[in-house]
């Protein structure tokens, strides 16, 4: 679970860098107010390219979420299950520790008592 947890926060941060340049390039090319033809060409072209790195980008961060959400799960039915294997056991125990004082109980209670032999302390 928690390797899940460092690859979805890995690739959220791939995500936040891409955006990031993104509005970053965007910014950049809105401050300049010409561009020739072929400029304009090459920045939609890059734009373009840029956007498609950014949905792929989210896509695999769907995708981390998803495996994240599955693990947990996992890891929530394995705990749940050893809470119970606990619970089953420590009821053994419970039941074995009461079984050995019944059973020493019943030998105290069935030894004869001793008589006192004159001369013995």
């Amino acid at each position: 679970m928690g390797e899940a947890q460092r690859t979805l926060e890995h690739e959220l941060g791939r995500l936040e860098e891409l955006m990031a340049y993104r509005e970053s390039y965007m910014a950049d090319q809105s401050t300049k107010k010409v561009l020739q033809a072929g400029q304009w060409q090459d920045y939609h072209k890059f734009l373009g390219r840029l956007n498609r790195a950014v949905t792929a980008q989210e896509q695999v961060v769907r995708e981390g979420r998803l495996n994240q959400e599955a693990h947990r799960k996992r890891w929530a039915v394995k705990r749940q299950r050893l809470e119970a294997l606990s619970r089953i056991v420590e009821r053994y125990r419970t039941e074995e520790l009461k079984e050995a004082e019944r059973r020493e109980a019943q030998l105290q209670d069935a030894q004869p008592f001793r008589r006192r032999v004159p001369g013995e302390p």
